[in-house]
């Protein structure tokens, strides 16, 4: 059977990369809050100084080549939360008696990527254009990735409406607070007032222009073989959290005695995709993926229960075009408002 996966974060071979050994070495990286400086990323303890021996500051700086950084049988374990997002590099493979592991279970300090944007230019009332009567729009058009699948503000999550006409609403249920007018590229809310003076944060899952910049983490390269992630805990994405295309030989594994502890898809649109490289059929296929002991959950809030999500398709598990022999096993899938999981692939799939 097959799985599909969603997007992590990582940046260009040729930025910082990490140096380790020809042994099997173990890799840390930690939150820029916790570690100011970017150390060599092979002590869990903070760098005194830039390059120093000490974790990795940020995901940015986790960069995988051939030749340097994390390699065949080495572990790289996520510590504390991070915001952005983890994509695997071009060059990252292992090989079948030697994988690579990327580990969030880190020992007291487990690992969370959060890939959702925080709107500052939604905090500055000049930017928000009053409409009519109480309908703002804030413009969104430089946002490669603009539509914003989920909102929160002040870390409450609104509910979409869905047409502008249905703003302000509740129909038995949440009332509908935001519209995007894809035509405009227009963010809608309903409001009294301008809308920068009501919150204090507002976040969404608008993602950048890069790729990978559209789940919390990705793996998306032929040559990325034998790799292990264990007990990931992937939450935003405007796509999915975590999004595997073309690569081979991926395991992603929880607790056997608790679903839980390996979480994909929260605060998300969708959880897993698992896809070739093309979508399409036609590129370079997933292959040998299997998704077990895992949990696939959205998290929505409780008042949302019941309520079609008017904006989204909402999948748990996605296994699209050109994959094959991938697995899904003993996970838990709830609570997503298309399906838990769909199996779409009709092109280049066994």
């Amino acid at each position: 059977m097959m799985v599909l996966l969603l997007i992590v974060l990582l940046w260009p071979a040729w930025a910082l990369a990490a140096t380790g050994s020809s042994a099997a070495d173990t890799f840390y990286v930690r939150p820029a809050a916790s570690c100011p400086n970017n150390g060599d990323g092979l002590a869990y303890a903070c760098a005194a100084s830039p390059g120093a021996s000490g974790a990795f500051s940020v995901l940015t700086n986790v960069v995988w080549t051939t030749t340097t950084g994390v390699d065949d049988g080495d572990t790289l374990y996520v510590c504390g939360t991070h915001p952005g997002y983890l994509t695997v590099g071009s060059s990252v493979g292992a090989t079948e008696s030697s994988h690579i592991a990327i580990n969030y279970a880190c020992p007291d300090d487990p690992g969370t990527i959060r890939a959702i944007t925080n709107m500052t230019e939604a905090l500055t009332g000049g930017n928000w254009t009053n409409e009519s009567g109480n309908l703002w729009y804030l413009s969104v058009a430089s946002y490669t990735w603009k539509d914003p699948q989920r909102l929160w503000t002040d870390s409450t999550e609104r509910f979409p409406a869905s047409a502008k006409a249905a703003l302000g609403i509740s129909e038995g249920g949440p009332t509908a607070y935001y519209w995007y007018d894809s035509g405009n590229s227009r963010l809608y809310v309903y409001s009294t007032a301008n809308p920068a003076t009501t919150f204090s944060l507002v976040e969404s899952l608008v993602a950048g222009s890069g790729t990978g910049e559209y789940a919390a983490m990705a793996i998306l390269n032929e040559l990325n073989d034998y790799i292990d992630i264990i007990n990931p805990n992937l939450q935003g994405g405007n796509l999915y959290s975590l999004y595997i295309l073309g690569g081979d030989h991926i395991t992603i594994t929880g607790s056997e005695e608790d679903d839980s502890a390996c979480h994909i898809g929260a605060y998300a649109r969708n959880a897993v995709l698992i896809s070739d490289t093309s979508t399409a059929g036609t590129g370079d296929e997933s292959s040998d993926v299997r998704l077990q002991d895992c949990t696939m959950d959205p998290l929505q809030p409780a008042s949302f229960t019941g309520y079609t999500w008017p904006c989204c398709t909402w999948n748990g598990v996605n296994v699209a075009y050109g994959t094959s022999r991938n697995q899904i096993l003993s996970n838990t899938a709830r609570d997503w408002g298309h399906v838990n999981i769909q199996v779409s692939a009709t092109l280049g799939t066994e």
